[in-house]
């Protein structure tokens, strides 16, 4: 495919921006995440939130979190100093909670390692249990350095918008590199367009049955548009049904 064929994403933003005024049910927390200048504890709250949130939902990260600020274990030296099985009891709402634990503390000693510097992608990749989604909400949320993140949501909705399943197959970078090809604003709207997007595929374009016919795209939407005639376009949501999440 070539990206060049990709000319509507600063269209689709501002159309879901208008709809989602808020990004309800998580609106406080997409903001905290997108504010540029955070205190410390609120630089905690994200690195901490973009290893919970793997693999589960919102609701037990958040859970998760207030277990945390009840235990006094909100700062990253605090992480350090724990026993790992306390910390492993105070997040266990959100699943894989033993390696997600071990995770944290990875992340923490990193951090406090780096000190006021940004780090690259490659370092927070040798960083275990930091894969290239959670290296880039790292760098998106934490940093303040503009950066697509893709992830299972972002594959799916691109796909359907674009009715190319090449987003759902072809390597992370490369749906990388076709964003920012069309779109590629300050960090603040990435962080805004991948909140969107997580919401809109949460309410609207969801895995089996997407309410296409609800949907404040649907005339921007390939997928959509043309799934009744053409074939290939059809068959996006086949795949969509079929992919496993790698």
């Amino acid at each position: 495919m070539n990206i060049n064929e990709i000319t509507m994403l600063p269209k689709v933003f501002l159309l879901l921006q208008d709809k989602y005024s808020k990004m309800n049910p998580h609106h406080e927390t997409w903001e905290l995440w997108i504010k540029r200048d955070k205190t410390p504890k609120e630089l905690y709250e994200v690195a901490i939130g973009t290893v919970l949130v793997q693999n589960t939902n919102w609701g037990n990260v958040n859970r998760a979190i207030s277990e945390l600020k009840k235990m006094r274990l909100f700062s990253f030296s605090s992480i350090l100093k724990a026993n790992q099985s306390l910390l492993e009891e105070n997040i266990k709402f959100v699943g894989f909670y033993k390696q997600k634990s071990e995770y944290i503390i990875n992340l923490s000693r990193f951090i406090i390692s780096q000190g006021t510097k940004t780090p690259s992608r490659e370092s927070l990749l040798k960083i275990k249990g930091i894969g290239k989604e959670t290296a880039d909400s790292i760098l998106e949320f934490c940093y303040g350095h503009p950066t697509a993140i893709v992830g299972t949501y972002t594959r799916r909705f691109l796909a359907r918008i674009f009715g190319k399943a090449e987003f759902l197959t072809n390597k992370y970078e490369w749906v990388q590199e076709c964003v920012y090809e069309e779109f590629n604003p300050d960090f603040k709207d990435f962080g805004k367009f991948h909140a969107l997007i997580v919401v809109h595929s949460q309410n609207i374009c969801q895995k089996n049955i997407p309410k296409c016919t609800s949907c404040v795209l649907n005339l921007e939407c390939v997928y959509f548009m043309k799934r009744d005639e053409d074939n290939q376009v059809a068959n996006i949501q086949k795949q969509i049904i079929r992919k496993k999440k790698k």
